[in-house]
């Protein structure tokens, strides 16, 4: 099939759109208002949405075993990616690839995993197993710096770290290991122990850190916490927790907060996404499945120079936008390599570009390539059945409706199912429908009786 433009110029090419479908003889092809070729030949009738590549893939095996990501960093032309695997670094211009040997040159011939990646205040780039790495562009490892001694049988894996605004590194070793290391040039390593009457942490994997104001905020497997760098612990927030610090999730993620208005967002394991107010009287407002959002796992959250939030999560790409509330969920059939994320897999670049590692490779885009573009696709009614007080199973009532017959539903009917349907052949799974129910115009109050035992 070819594609031409206006001006007649060849934008598109390919012979595999019909390969499900033979065309023998009688192809009609028409293009509607949504950018959808339909096709019609012989055979039947085939529907094509066109539009630009979004998503860019690397690492992506149509077969298993697959590649998956962890830490993820783009430095100039060089893209390093973390995996279970060797790191693997791939030029970007010539689309070359290659592994590294770093786990080799820190434990020999152990297999040792290398996790987050993340920007020092000084612009330079480093990454963590056991100990913290700093990283060249060409993937060479140029600084080690150890956070705790370390043993063959006593190894504890770095989750997560950062740097504050005093040059210090706050890392997460293990489960229970929190350390602080002092900024240069005496680098002194020391574990920390103010947790005061805030305990739980010693428990919990660190997932993320962010400073801020008020102090560090710490993403936990057991809760969110906030750290005054001076007095240690001071608040612990989740859902073992009462009145303002109480949040409805047991594991944190990953913690955004708003350009717009200062505020929170959570990325949680189990409560899907939080949006946080510490000072208010309300202090959260919760989405999660019930809201329309693919899982209530959700990895981590990017805001892009617009202000709409990427969110990572186990079973898709969500794109948010904070402030209509709006939001687009991108899946394997979109181009994302995988719709499982990982934690920890995540780079934002300084012009904007996004990546996103999961379960099979990394999935790169730009924001600027996702404008709104409204679509009309006819809201059609399939099927109407109603279950009278006496009958032995429901009537198909379609026909009458469709007629323009009212549908009488009295108190001592059983069931009243009405089936609708969006015409969008191609994002049918992604669609979450509302309705309401209105009686005697818009301004009149109406009343509801509640009915005891659902009867």
């Amino acid at each position: 099939m070819l594609l031409f433009d206006d001006a007649l110029q060849l934008q598109f090419k390919d012979t595999s759109v019909l390969e499900y479908s033979p065309v023998q003889y009688g192809f009609r092809c028409l293009m509607d208002k949504n950018q959808v070729l339909w096709l019609g030949y012989n055979e039947g009738l085939s529907a094509i949405e066109i539009g630009p590549r979004k998503f860019r893939q690397f690492l992506a095996r149509a077969e298993r075993p697959f590649f998956s990501c962890r830490g993820i960093r783009q430095i100039g032309d060089t893209l390093l990616i973390n995996s279970n695997e060797p790191t693997m670094l791939i030029d970007l211009k010539s689309g070359k690839t290659k592994a590294l040997d770093w786990h080799q040159q820190e434990r020999g011939n152990r297999s040792i995993k290398f996790l987050p990646f993340i920007t020092a205040n000084d612009g330079s780039h480093w990454t963590a197993s056991e100990r913290l790495y700093r990283v060249s562009a060409a993937g060479t490892i140029m600084e080690e710096l150890i956070v705790k001694e370390d043993s063959f049988k006593n190894i504890k894996r770095i989750w997560s770290f950062f740097q504050d605004q005093n040059d210090a590194w706050w890392v997460g070793v293990g489960t229970g290991f929190l350390y602080r290391v002092s900024p240069p040039p005496a680098q002194k390593s020391t574990r920390f122990s103010a947790y005061n009457e805030f305990t739980d942490l010693q428990d919990a994997i660190i997932w993320q850190f962010l400073e801020d104001e008020k102090g560090i905020w710490i993403a936990a497997q057991n809760g969110l916490y906030l750290l005054d760098p001076e007095k240690g612990i001071i608040a612990h927030y989740g859902i073992q927790q009462e009145g303002k610090f109480y949040l409805p999730a047991e594991e944190f993620y990953y913690i955004h907060k708003d350009t717009r208005d200062q505020t929170y967002w959570l990325a949680t394991h189990d409560g899907g996404l939080l949006h946080f107010s510490p000072e208010a009287d309300i202090t959260y407002r919760q989405f999660s499945r019930s809201q329309g959002l693919p899982s209530n796992e959700l990895y981590t959250i990017i805001e892009d120079a617009k202000g709409q939030f990427w969110i990572s999560s186990a079973k898709g790409l969500i794109q948010l936008n904070p402030e209509t509330l709006r939001f687009n969920i991108y899946f394997e059939e979109q181009g994302i390599t995988n719709n499982e994320f990982n934690r920890l897999s995540y780079h934002q670049t300084p012009d904007g570009t996004i990546y996103f590692g999961g379960l099979n490779g990394v999935t790169s885009f730009h924001p600027n390539d996702f404008q709104e573009i409204e679509q009309e696709f006819p809201i059609r009614l399939s099927a109407v059945h109603l279950t009278r007080e006496q009958a032995d199973g429901p009537e198909d009532i379609t026909e009458s409706v469709l007629q323009g017959q009212p549908i009488r539903f009295y108190p001592h009917d059983k069931l009243l199912a009405i089936d609708l349907s969006m015409q969008d052949y191609f994002h049918a799974d992604q669609i979450t429908y509302s309705y309401q129910i209105r009686s005697g115009g818009r301004d009149r109050k109406q009343a509801w009786t509640a009915l005891d035992n659902n009867s």
